[in-house]
């Protein structure tokens, strides 16, 4: 299969790498419809692969479960997930009532033992695009090692207009390392990010969500994630909104502001005399980052790579008791308040094309 600048401007690129795992690799295509989202597992695969691998075992403790034998399997399974991790339970499988389940076969040095090689074949990759792991929440290709999930995928195209920073974007910041297809040494064992050019993996989501939420209970405060849905069993610290609401109004209700360093939300926080605490990740945020600095409306910029929580609720303590902070960002503030931006923007405009 060639994949070409003009397939990847006409089909999506997660489609085009699933075809290819599908059709050249020998992948099974999975569905939504086959993903148990309560144990993150692409139950249909899982149980075939048992059923053909292993199934006098199976049989043992069908007879022991009855009709709830699954119900019990999955269980039971998700337990030693969480105590063992997934790369030992896919070295060494379970044991339920003292039968014995495995959940891989690996490749055996020589082909001498023709059970064990026939084992290893009947192994079972799949990939499944659009994985709705929870509701509202979609991943481009998550693949599947008989049943199990190993690594999940979000994947841009440049030829459509985003990159990997797009994709790093959302690992960071709309996918949540508490969500159960994501905890760490559990489920999946790398997310990747990327693009026809670059690629970027991580072995733990721990995003800017979780840090802010974790430096709002260090710090003792309390804060509103913007435009974010709600996680269950947050602390009751953490608000979200998750309809349209203006700024203006949200700001005068607020001691300080987390964000990205963007010029919008860097210029309201200012002009509603709020202190910033950046974070930067690309274009011009780091620039606005710095401004802030220099101008003592705000800690220094936070790098992401060096960005904890303990570091982040200094920063929020700081901030936010430091009266000349809170001072100096007001006097930004009033000034603001009589400038014209949009009158001295056109003016510096039009002085430059007077020069020329």
């Amino acid at each position: 299969m060639i994949i070409t600048p003009n397939i990847l401007k006409e089909r999506a690129f997660q489609t085009v790498v699933k075809e290819y795992l599908t059709t050249e690799n020998g992948y099974l295509e999975g569905t939504n419809q086959d993903y148990n989202r309560l144990y993150a597992v692409d139950e249909t695969q899982l149980f075939v692969f048992l059923e053909e691998t292993q199934q006098k075992s199976l049989g043992k403790l069908k007879e022991i479960y009855k009709g709830q034998y699954k119900q019990k399997i999955l269980f039971r399974l998700d337990s030693e997930l969480k105590r063992r991790g997934m790369v030992d339970i896919l070295r060494k499988g379970i044991r339920d009532y003292g039968i014995q389940l495995n959940f891989a076969y690996f490749k055996p040095p020589t082909t001498l033992n023709q059970e064990i090689t026939e084992l290893y074949d009947k192994n079972r990759l799949s990939v499944t695009e659009e994985l709705v792991h929870k509701e509202g929440e979609r991943i481009d290709l998550v693949l599947f090692l008989n049943g199990l999930p190993v690594l999940a995928f979000e994947l841009k195209n440049e030829f459509t207009g985003q990159d990997v920073q797009d994709a790093k974007h959302q690992w960071m910041h709309d996918r949540s390392g508490n969500d159960t297809l994501f905890r760490f040494k559990q489920r999946v064992i790398a997310c990747f990010a990327m693009d026809t050019n670059e690629a970027f993996m991580t072995t733990k989501l721990n995003g800017i969500r979780e840090k802010i939420r974790e430096a709002l209970e260090i710090s003792g405060q309390r804060g509103i994630f913007v435009g974010d849905r709600p996680d269950p069993g947050i602390s009751s610290r953490v608000f979200y909104q998750t309809d349209y609401t203006p700024y203006d109004w949200l700001f005068e209700r607020s001691t300080a502001v987390i964000h990205h360093g963007g010029a919008g939300t860097t210029g309201k926080a200012l002009r509603a005399g709020l202190p910033n605490i950046v974070v930067p990740f690309t274009s011009d945020q780091p620039f606005w980052g710095r401004l802030v600095y220099k101008l003592g409306a705000g800690p220094k910029p936070i790098s992401p790579r060096k960005l904890t929580a303990a570091r982040l609720a200094l920063a929020i303590d700081s901030t936010i008791n430091d009266q000349e902070v809170r001072s100096r960002v007001q006097m930004i503030s009033e000034g603001l308040k009589y400038e014209n931006g949009a009158a001295q923007a056109i003016k510096i405009i039009h002085d430059i094309v007077e020069k020329e």
